[in-house]
């Protein structure tokens, strides 16, 4: 079966989710509204970007999910730069006519750069990629986002070709640059990549498919073969695990830079206990009793923020946080709820303070983990952007639309 949260293959035996975490089946709902507990209401319209965001920052060491989901953040801040105009000229031409409707080669190469080849399998990989990076941000308003960016006679489509395009681009431009470095992935993302074949045909066969192609092909349409994704597979695993050690670099040295700073984010761990009916006075007292009890157990054991993580991962009532020791980074003012949030920007507050919290939610064991600079992301971000855009030199894709199929994936 396939994960419905990060579309990671899982065994049929599994309750959750070893990648994301989520519940199996109908149980997803139900994780989702326990992993905002602590997030206040008013910030909902931004709690989406935040756990993308912690995603890219603390699972980046996690063995990746066979269908490897893009960093959304960078996906947007990347898929423009580097795509001549020439390349946007043709896609209203292309598609916007008869060119959905024509069959062209699967082996047909559509994109020609630095020294690689797109053909219109590599391509349909990249393009619904793409586009599930997309429907991952925006849901049900993906296509009226999309349509608001798109130029004067361009397609949606003809937008996610273009981000298509551009992703291999600098996937290429950032294998190259990690061949140059003799980069290697660690232990475990390696074993993922080594076994990546025997991945799909289990998840074939337990999804009720005859074969691994068949698998695939339900998944990126007629093109594609089990050869031709582990491929895509490896190319874009090494590309994205080499930009992500660059961006962490980044991001972490930022966010230990305060100098100079008026307002400051901050990254806390908690445990969470909630009374199992919060109308009722007694499961508040039993949820109180619990939280002073592993907070008593922590203060006699070695009272360090490891053994802190340790105990958020075996207890904490907050799923969206307990697979990660209970952590949030970067979290602005106003993102948590009340007491949560004040208590973390008391103006005493110190790294390595800690202390029991009642919310509208439950008690919460705290450990104040730090100060952060609010712009760390962000800045990273471009940094990244400007470090694509020097391995690429100024060179874009040279392209074929002409020959540029897209496949109806089947339902």
């Amino acid at each position: 079966m396939v994960c419905k949260n990060c579309g990671a293959f899982l065994s049929d035996d599994l309750k959750d989710c070893p990648v994301c975490g989520a519940l199996i089946g109908e149980e997803v709902e139900s994780t989702a509204a326990v992993n905002e507990a602590v997030i206040s209401p008013d910030a909902n319209e931004e709690a989406n970007f935040k756990k993308k965001k912690k995603s890219t920052m603390v699972i980046v060491t996690v063995v990746l999910s066979v269908l490897l989901v893009l960093a959304i953040t960078l996906c947007v801040l990347l898929t423009v730069d580097g795509v001549s105009d020439k390349v946007k000229g043709f896609f209203s031409d292309v598609f916007s006519s008869t060119g959905t409707s024509k069959k062209n080669n699967p082996d047909d190469v559509v994109a020609e750069y630095m020294g690689s080849q797109l053909t219109n399998t590599k391509l349909n990989y990249y393009y619904y990629d793409v586009y599930e990076t997309f429907t991952n941000m925006y849901g049900d308003q993906t296509e009226a986002v999309l349509t608001y960016v798109l130029e004067e006679g361009e397609t949606v489509q003809d937008f996610i070709v273009e981000c298509a395009i551009n992703e291999w681009a600098n996937t290429v431009a950032l294998n190259n640059k990690a061949s140059q470095d003799n980069y290697t992935v660690d232990a475990d993302v390696q074993s993922e990549i080594d076994s990546i074949l025997l991945t799909i045909n289990e998840a074939a066969l337990s999804s009720g498919y005859t074969s691994g192609d068949a698998f695939i092909k339900s998944l990126y349409g007629s093109f594609s073969t089990t050869e031709s994704y582990v491929e895509h597979y490896k190319e874009s695993t090494y590309a994205y695990m080499f930009k992500m050690e660059y961006f962490n670099e980044k991001y972490y040295d930022y966010m230990d830079d305060l100098d100079g700073l008026d307002t400051y984010n901050y990254s806390v761990r908690h445990i969470l206990f909630m009374p199992e009916d919060d109308t009722k006075d007694a499961d508040w007292a039993a949820a109180e009793q619990e939280a002073n009890k592993i907070y008593q157990e922590w203060l006699d054991g070695e009272a360090t923020e490891d053994s802190f993580a340790a105990l958020a991962i075996e207890h904490s009532a907050d799923t969206g946080s307990a697979s990660y020791g209970g952590l949030y980074e970067d979290i602005y003012d106003g993102y948590m709820v009340e007491e949560f949030n004040d208590w973390c920007l008391d103006s005493s507050r110190q790294p390595g303070d800690h202390a029991i919290v009642k919310t509208e939610y439950g008690y919460h064991i705290m450990y104040f983990v730090s100060f952060v600079n609010p712009n760390a992301y962000s800045t990273a971000s471009n940094d990244l952007t400007n470090y694509i855009n020097t391995l690429k030199n100024g060179q874009t894709p040279t392209t074929y639309l002409d020959k540029v199929t897209i496949n109806t994936v089947a339902e």
